[in-house]
Order: structure tokens, then sequence, then C-alpha cells
């Protein structure tokens, strides 16, 4: 009797272990540095930097996660020019929109630079990627 009570329990702490995992609670925010698909993000409770080989972009304030672990945000983009830069040349970011979906530990993004096609990431937390940088 006391291994099936064990059984029982053990099965019902692996279960809660990977629902917690698996889908975010509502209103959590997103956290930490992820990488991949030659792109690299790091995430804190004030606000997002994104970094690609010519390209960043940044959300202000917390990413906030529905229950189904998805995100829409918006925020600033900059594509970045290969070659010499002006050394008077102010930064030019333009609004973005940010949607996101975190699923089974991998972080779906697109990237929606005004006016332009999305940009399709699939990043993974604690993944470092070396830049290879366009200037």
């Amino acid at each position: 009797m006391r291994r099936i009570f064990w059984s029982v329990g053990l099965v019902n702490a692996l279960f809660m272990a990977w629902s917690a995992w698996a889908a975010p609670a509502a209103n959590a925010v997103l956290l930490g540095q992820w990488g991949g698909d030659r792109a690299q993000i790091t995430v804190t409770a004030v606000g997002t930097q994104l970094d690609l080989e010519c390209a960043t972009g940044t959300i202000q304030g917390p990413v906030q996660l529905a229950s189904d672990g998805r995100f829409d945000t918006v925020g600033t983009f900059e594509q970045l020019r290969g070659g010499p830069q002006r050394e008077d040349a102010k930064p030019d970011p333009a609004k973005a929109r940010y949607v996101g979906r975190l699923e089974a530990g991998t972080l779906t993004l697109q990237v929606w630079p005004a006016g332009e096609a999305p940009l399709v990431f699939r990043l993974r937390k604690g993944v470092q990627v070396k830049m290879v940088r366009c200037y």
C-alpha cells in the first residue's frame, strides 16, 4: 500500500513539474538570455535588448507572457549598415512589433519592423551566439 501512495505521489510531482515548465503562469514575465538563429536577446524586468549581426532592437518594460506562453508587444528596431559609419551619425530606430511564444523551452520570436516582412527566430535559454557583425 505504501508503494502505491509513493508511486502516485511521484507521478503527481513529475506532472506538476512538467506542467510548470511547459506552460507559464498567466502574467509570468519572460527573463534571461536567449540565443540561436544568429540572434541573441537579453530580457530583464525593465527591458529587452535584441542583437542580430546587422541589426538591433529594444523593448521597454517587462515582457508579459499569457497563460499559453504568448506575448505581443512593441519596441524599436534598427537595421545597421556595413562599412564606415559617420562619427556624427545618429541612431535611427524604427517602430517594430515583437510577437513570441515560449513552448517546451523554445522561444519563437517574430520581429515585424515597420513596413517590412517579419524576421523569425527560434531561441533557447542560456545559448550564447557568436555574432559576425556587418560593420
